[in-house]
């Protein structure tokens, strides 16, 4: 899975972006018979998937479950592990995204155990990833340390998973309240994402770097990293990571009486939340948006 595994940062109310899987195209568009539509189980378990993660990513959550459920039955049914191990993880992120942490924990758990039973040391590595993103957001940061272990090798796992693990790891930190070395090991894996071209990570650790500069009222280098993670998004072509990196522009500039650029800012993360389909997050910036401009916005119905 990608993707996208973006905190809440309350303090400074930054938009959330965390997304846990790949954007990937859903099936091939291209096929002009049935003949040629149809593919074998291995090939419908994958189309399958990533139709789920491409509606969870569009916040079409109920809709993606199904999807998802059914790649995990085909998967399971071939006996496919690693296959297996994805469409759970994918369920457990719906979950979550849905407001049952229960259920992300029950099919998390599920996965660790398959995985562990394969001794696959980078799938292995990518669920407890999971396991501690699902329980840095319940608020344990200890605890999500304890799952993340010792730091990996990218000789044996993917730099996916391992700039993952510096994010992780550099958000735990924080939660610890050890921020200048959460920082650090921040940067360690931007640097990874960047060299390997892993945009998504690359803007998620981006972001929090600016998030942590943000609260420390160090606003000149929160811009640069914000913006760092703003072309990151817009290289990935993430609709929501995008969003939310104009809205945390917008408030940076507001805290540095940037109110001009704020309020760009402002205005394209309300349309660029609008266009991905969240609302509840549209209307905030939207909100956000009329207060420092003293003015009315709206778009025709």
């Amino acid at each position: 899975m990608r993707k996208r595994i973006y905190y809440f940062i309350s303090s400074v109310c930054f938009a959330s972006l965390l997304v846990s899987c790949t954007t990937a195209p859903l099936y091939n568009q291209t096929a002009t018979t049935e003949q040629e539509s149809v593919t074998g189980p291995s090939e419908k378990a994958q189309a399958l998937l990533e139709e789920g993660r491409s509606l969870t990513e569009e916040w079409k959550l109920d809709e993606a479950r199904t999807p998802l459920l059914e790649a995990f039955s085909l998967y399971a049914a071939l006996d496919d592990r690693s296959g297996t191990v994805e469409a759970l993880l994918n369920l457990g992120w719906n979950a979550w995204q849905s407001g049952n942490p229960s259920a992300a924990e029950v099919y998390y758990a599920h996965a660790r155990d398959l995985a562990e039973a394969g001794d696959d040391k980078s799938i292995i590595l990518d669920v407890r990833n999971h396991q501690a993103d699902l329980t840095l957001r319940l608020g344990d940061a200890v605890g999500a340390r304890e799952l993340l272990g010792t730091e990996p090798d990218i000789s044996w796992a993917s730099a996916r998973t391992v700039s993952a693990w510096y994010r992780l790891e550099g958000s735990a930190l924080d939660a610890l309240g050890e921020t200048s070395a959460a920082i650090d090991i921040l940067k360690t894996g931007v640097g990874v994402a960047a060299e390997s071209g892993e945009f998504n990570e690359e803007a998620q650790g981006s972001y929090r770097i600016a998030t942590m500069l943000s609260r420390q009222a160090d606003f000149t280098g929160a811009l640069v990293w914000a913006e760092r993670a703003l072309r990151a998004d817009k290289m990935a072509a993430y609709p929501p990571g995008i969003a939310a990196d104009l809205r945390a522009l917008a408030i940076i500039h507001e805290k540095m009486d940037n109110l001009e650029a704020a309020e760009d800012c402002y205005r394209r993360a309300w349309l660029a939340w609008y266009g991905a389909g969240r609302y509840s997050d549209a209307e905030s910036a939207r909100k956000a948006l009329e207060t420092i401009s003293g003015g009315k916005a709206y778009l025709p119905r």
